[in-house]
């Protein structure tokens, strides 16, 4: 299991472990620049991985809050098909081979049937053969922000998604039994998601996930 660590210089180390991590912060101000330097990149936050320093924007994935933009779909529509083709087997790819065997033929007799002045290329390409087809990640129908949540989540570990998962307040949409189940959920999948919530009182304690406060005074409780 990758070891990941997250600093906040000034403040602390705090240690990521497989589920759901939380770091609640009282300070607005401190909370504002913890999310902004995730997203930019700025040296005051450092992010690790057994010990190296890692950018944010190569071993994370921010999603941000439950209600914003975020589109699982969209985030993956680049990897769809290099997804598809690492999933063929040996006969998946001899049956496609054929098929195009068998479409060239089809196209070879229509331009000899119409005298057409066209030639084919033979040529066996499997991108070329699959860039006709569309696909796209599928996603299920919620009804809550809890299952739009858990449908990220299922999305991200179905595409081997391996790199740190970051939210924001996610306290403001889920209850504490649904903080244990999502917790849950991420160590069956064993995915790793930082969670930084802005509140404006200490979280009550629980030893089911992993989970921070730092104060306004900037002292750190675990």
């Amino acid at each position: 299991m990758t070891e990941r660590k997250i600093t906040i210089e000034g403040i602390a180390t705090f240690t990521l472990t497989a589920g759901l991590n939380v770091i609640a912060l009282q300070n607005a101000s401190l909370f504002f620049r913890t999310v902004t330097g995730i997203q930019a990149n700025y040296p005051e936050i450092v992010y690790s991985e057994d010990l190296k320093v890692v950018s944010f924007s190569n071993g994370s994935i921010f999603i941000g809050d439950a209600l914003g933009s975020f589109n699982v779909a969209d985030f993956y529509a680049r990897q769809v098909m290099k997804a598809f083709q690492a999933a063929l087997t040996e006969e998946d790819l001899a049956i496609f081979y054929q098929l195009n065997q068998q479409l060239q033929t089809k196209i070879e007799e229509v331009i000899i049937d119409a005298n057409l002045p066209f030639s084919l290329v033979n040529t066996w390409d499997l991108n070329q053969f699959l860039k006709g087809q569309v696909m796209a990640i599928e996603t299920v129908q919620v009804t809550s922000i809890f299952d739009k949540i858990v449908s990220i989540i299922e999305v991200m570990a179905l595409m081997s998604e391996s790199r740190l998962l970051i939210m924001t307040n996610l306290h403001l949409y889920c209850t504490f039994s649904e903080l244990q189940q999502l917790h849950q959920i991420l160590l069956a999948e064993d995915l790793v998601l930082l969670d930084l919530d802005l509140v404006e009182d200490k979280p009550h304690a629980n030893d089911t996930f992993t989970a921070y406060f730092i104060d306004n005074d900037y002292v750190v409780f675990s």
